[in-house]
Order: structure tokens, then C-alpha cells, then sequence
């Protein structure tokens, strides 16, 4: 199972801020999977899942063996009727196993967490998460001083760097765990970068980033095709995205 985590402010004051683009991606992300937030931890944490993207498996099974059915049944008026059974229980056998790989993949779920105890306590809630479900691959999703306005980057692991929602996670879990890092620009020299973190983005930054948010929720499930968040997913994923 995979874990992706949010950073943001709950607060509507801080909606569609520089510092909430965290929050933002995942509900784009629910949004278009048809996902519904949930209350845990007495409400400090909102929670959504995703099942892993097989919902068109059926009928990619009855593609693959519809010419088979249908020569199977050309072929019984010329054999007979033991062998034309013989060919039809082949096809439903071998429907049987794909349904049987497609349902086990199926299974994989994908939560979405958004911690509603604010930015610098983020941890907290999202460690209890974990303790209860058990070992996660984890991927945090932030805003990033150090990047340019609409850039995008994935690690695993490394510092905080001065972000206080990733200082809290790290002292609450550790630094094992993938961060999808979003570029936000420094502010110019006479804007504070609290009040530059805290802001909404210009009508021009607006444009970039929700072309961005679009791409990014679109084709995320690039990067847990296979189960799980797999390294050699993120530079397709960054080609298609970013």
C-alpha cells in the first residue's frame, strides 16, 4: 500500500496559498478519482482512498479472447461437439487467471492524507496513521522555496531544508521516505518569505500552477504502477508531468 501525504493548512484562509500546494494536489487527485475525504483521529487527519486503476480489466478481457470465442465457434460446426467444449473451457480457464492477477492487483490501495492539525504538527497525525496501518511507502508532496515557480523533483530521503511541515514528519518517522517537491520561487528581495510562503500565487504563477496541479493529479499513478511507488517510475512520471 502506498501513502500519499498533503502538506497544507486546514485554516479557509489559507486555501490556494504557495504553502498549501500540497493539499491542492491531492484533492485534485480524489477529485478525479471520484474519492470521498474521511475524519480520523478525531477529525485531526482527513483520509481518502484510491483502489489501483483495474476498473476496465473485464473488458480487456473479453477483447483479448472475443476472436478466440468466436473462431472457437466457427471451428465446432466443422469438429466435434467434444472438441468445440474442449476449446471454449481454454477460454474461460484462461479468463479465470487474468480476473485472478487483475482482482490481486485491485487490492492495492492508495491512501491520500491531508493533516489537519496545521502545518508545523503535521507529523504527529500522519505517525499515528502509519502505526495503525502498519510499514507504508510514503510520499510527501510540498511546496519548495528553492525551486523555480512550477519545477518539479522527487527524492527519497535528505534534509528539511528549513520546510516546517517535513522538520515535523521527520521527527516523527524519520527521513526514509519519498518527497515530490513543487517549486514556488523566492520572493523578491522586499517580500518576506513568510508572507511569500502565506500568499496566493499572481494571476500569471496562477496559470502555470494549475496547469501543473492538472498534469501532476492526472498521471500519478505513473509512479505506483506495479505496486507501490517504484524508482524507475519516477522519470517517466517527470517526463509526462513536469
Amino acid at each position: 500500500m502506498t501513502v500519499l501525504v498533503g502538506l497544507g493548512n486546514p485554516d479557509k484562509r489559507f486555501e490556494n496559498t504557495r504553502h498549501n500546494i500540497g493539499f491542492t494536489i491531492v484533492e485534485r487527485l480524489a477529485e478525479l478519482r471520484e474519492a470521498t475525504w474521511r475524519k480520523l483521529l478525531k477529525g485531526v487527519l482527513l483520509c481518502s482512498e484510491l483502489q489501483q486503476d483495474v476498473q476496465d480489466a473485464p473488458d480487456v478481457q473479453d477483447a483479448k479472447y472475443a476472436k478466440y470465442a468466436r473462431d472457437s465457434e466457427k471451428n465446432s460446426e466443422k469438429n466435434s461437439e467434444k472438441n468445440a467444449k474442449k476449446e471454449i473451457g481454454k477460454k474461460e480457464a484462461g479468463k479465470k487467471e487474468i480476473a485472478k492477477k487483475e482482482a490481486g492487483r485491485s487490492a492495492e490501495k492508495i491512501y491520500l492524507l491531508k493533516s489537519m492539525s496545521y502545518m508545523n504538527c503535521s507529523g504527529t497525525p500522519i505517525a499515528q496513521f502509519l502505526r495503525k496501518k502498519g510499514k507504508q511507502e510514503i510520499l510527501v508532496i510540498h511546496d519548495d522555496l528553492d525551486l523555480e515557480l512550477g519545477r518539479v523533483k522527487i527524492k527519497r530521503g535528505g534534509s528539511h531544508g528549513g520546510h516546517n511541515g517535513l522538520r515535523s514528519i521527520d521527527d516523527a518517522i524519520g527521513r526514509d521516505y519519498w518527497r515530490l517537491r513543487v517549486g514556488i520561487g523566492r520572493p523578491a528581495q522586499s517580500i518576506a518569505v513568510t508572507d511569500h510562503v502565506l500568499g496566493r500565487f499572481r494571476p500569471d504563477e496562477k496559470e502555470i500552477i494549475d496547469a501543473l496541479v492538472e498534469r501532476l493529479a492526472a498521471k500519478m499513478d505513473m509512479l505506483y504502477a506495479g505496486g507501490g511507488l517504484q524508482k524507475d517510475n519516477v522519470a517517466k512520471f517527470l517526463s509526462k508531468a513536469a
